[in-house]
């Protein structure tokens, strides 16, 4: 998939998302079942941060070949870090919570598990190609997961999304001067 699709795509969807957020996020709260909440939260845990940053780590550091990636996705992950928590910060935009199922104490703006998921998919694209299509599954459900669990409205995923993919962009490219 193009670079450049997935950017204007994502852009064209946060300016409309804005228009529209609070509408959808009271909308996808009226279809909530005890098991997509379930599964919701399981992929919500699976893509978290932390566990995000683990998974990426170890399939840049186990094999020898792909070793030399190792510093940028580290890199990218301790950014995307600091990018999270910097604009939560500097937003201060209260999550929507409309049904309290997860109690988060934190900012809405931009979604960390959406950053996360998306700034190691250049890098992944780039050297495990099959596993890019699982990764872009992964990251869409994530999304998507945020949103029905109602602890982001549409444009904190997406604007997390388009920061998280412009970052793996980014750094891939100051690093190595190279455009997966």
């Amino acid at each position: 998939m193009k670079k450049s699709i997935i950017i204007v795509s994502l852009a064209l969807l946060l300016v409309i998302s804005i228009f529209f957020d609070v509408q959808i996020a009271q909308s996808v709260s009226k279809l909530h079942t005890p098991l997509l909440i379930d599964f919701m939260r399981l992929i919500s845990f699976i893509a978290d941060p932390i566990s995000i940053s683990i998974i990426c780590i170890l399939l840049f550091a186990i094999p020898k070949k792909k070793r030399e990636y190792l510093p940028i996705m580290a890199l990218t992950l301790l950014l995307s870090t600091i990018i999270t928590y910097g604009l939560k910060f500097l937003v201060l935009r209260p999550r929507p919570n409309f049904l309290d199922i997860l109690h988060l104490d934190s900012y809405s703006f931009p979604s960390g598990h959406a950053l996360f998921v998306f700034v190691p998919l250049v890098l992944i694209s780039k050297n495990y190609p099959k596993l890019k299509w699982i990764w872009l599954g992964l990251a869409v459900l994530t999304i998507l997961s945020r949103v029905y669990l109602g602890v982001h409205f549409p444009s904190d995923v997406i604007g997390g999304a388009l920061l998280g993919y412009l970052l793996g962009i980014g750094v891939l490219y100051a690093y190595k001067g190279e455009i997966a």
